[in-house]
């Protein structure tokens, strides 16, 4: 049907339906893939186009999320210091519940704020952990007066290497992280490792989109009818 968009797929759809959810009609079906050198078979669903933020659009297929954001309003994370508070300084990072373990020191943690009217991202690197809510940091600017020991309960864990893809294992994929494009990688043992550390993350399988368009001819006669 012209103007109506076709979504494609690297498999075969073997059945589709429909199902009321919410506001929606979600839109699932049975797909057979080839994944390293094996036929598996997929039930996926067609998410959601009604998103307000650049990094919740999600248009990859068979693919994956990452969120690291905060969703306990009481769980909080307070910057401090026993010295100054610029990049170069070592600071304490304290969150309000046991959250830090061996393997934070590869993640940061990331605190939005606004200075001048201006967004910004207190990107915070967790240079060593000194127990399950106390980590030795370091920042990628300068603390403003509005973080500098206060509670903050809008935050999140950012992370580089994302495990858990192993249904698409030797597949090359396309990342949205944080709402921007990341270079396609290559699944291997499960996993991929991305060149920024990202709190919202999306992999799976490139999409193509096709649009047709009404050709030329037929476009000047319905306007000539006016």
């Amino acid at each position: 049907m012209p103007g109506i968009p076709h979504p494609m797929t690297n498999g075969y759809v073997e059945s589709i339906c429909s199902i009321s959810e919410g506001q929606e009609d979600a839109v699932y079906a049975l797909i057979r893939r080839t994944v390293n050198g094996s036929t598996v078979r997929y039930v996926e669903r067609l998410n959601t186009r009604q998103f307000t933020e650049q990094q919740d659009a999600f248009f990859v297929d068979s693919g994956l999320s990452y969120s690291g954001e905060n969703t306990d309003s009481t769980r909080t994370m307070t910057i401090s210091t026993a010295g100054g508070w610029t990049y170069q300084d070592e600071l304490t990072l304290t969150c309000s519940t046991a959250i830090f373990d061996s393997s934070s020191t590869s993640q940061e943690i990331h605190i939005p704020y606004t200075e001048d009217g201006i967004s910004k991202s207190m990107r915070i690197s967790i240079a060593e952990v000194v127990s399950s809510t106390v980590a030795t940091v370091l920042v990628n600017r300068d603390v403003p007066a509005a973080l500098r020991n206060s509670a903050q309960s809008t935050w999140s864990i950012a992370r580089r290497t994302f495990a858990g893809l192993s249904h698409l294992e030797g597949q090359t994929v396309s990342i949205l992280a944080d709402g921007n494009v990341e270079p396609q990688q290559v699944v291997s043992g499960g996993e991929v490792t991305i060149e920024n550390h990202s709190s919202v993350v999306h992999i799976g399988l490139p999409v193509a989109a096709v649009i047709e368009t009404l050709d030329r001819e037929r476009c000047r006669a319905v306007y000539a009818a006016g």
